[in-house]
């Protein structure tokens, strides 16, 4: 349902009837990209890049709060590297109750299927897909520097120290 939503909001037209509620939504789309999983965040950023195309916004608190975010997400992934190219088994479980979901997604990268040995009215087992949150996405770590490379060009002088930082 979120990702539905996200995806409407992606899809209104971009002229002047949207332009009041810019700062509210880019806002909302910086602030999902610390909660929201791995889909909902590449929606999210579709929207905050095309919402800064076409309006060009101010610079603002947020804008900070996510360079200082992407920053701490690339300090962080040197100590996650041996998890993210591990290879993971399918899980297998008898009911999902059975699997604490906060911890496993505190060490997932990619989606992973853990199967229910529930079946289906026609036998097939039931799958569950784990969608990673954003924060360890690397899907989502693919796109972040293509936002930062648009915020350095929209605002270069409150960036360009913060993004000197984030590459050294």
């Amino acid at each position: 349902m979120r990702k539905l939503i996200l995806e409407m909001i992606h899809r209104l037209p971009t002229g002047e009837a949207l332009r009041p509620h810019v700062k509210p939504l880019i806002s909302l789309m910086f602030r999902l990209l610390e909660t929201e999983n791995e889909e909902n965040v590449l929606v999210a950023l579709r929207i905050i890049i095309d919402l800064h195309k076409q309006f060009r916004p101010p610079f603002g608190p947020e804008i900070q709060h996510f360079l200082n975010f992407v920053k701490s997400i690339y300090l962080n992934l040197p100590t996650h590297l041996n998890k993210i190219f591990e290879p993971r088994p399918v899980m297998r479980v008898k009911e999902l109750t059975e699997v604490n979901l906060e911890t496993l997604l505190a060490e997932t990268y990619t989606v992973t299927s853990i199967v229910s040995e529930k079946k289906t009215a026609d036998g097939t087992p039931i799958t569950y897909n784990l969608i990673p949150k954003a924060i360890h996405s690397l899907k989502v770590l693919q796109e972040l520097p293509i936002i930062v490379v648009l915020m350095y060009q929209l605002y270069k002088q409150n960036v360009q120290k913060e993004v000197i930082l984030l590459l050294t």
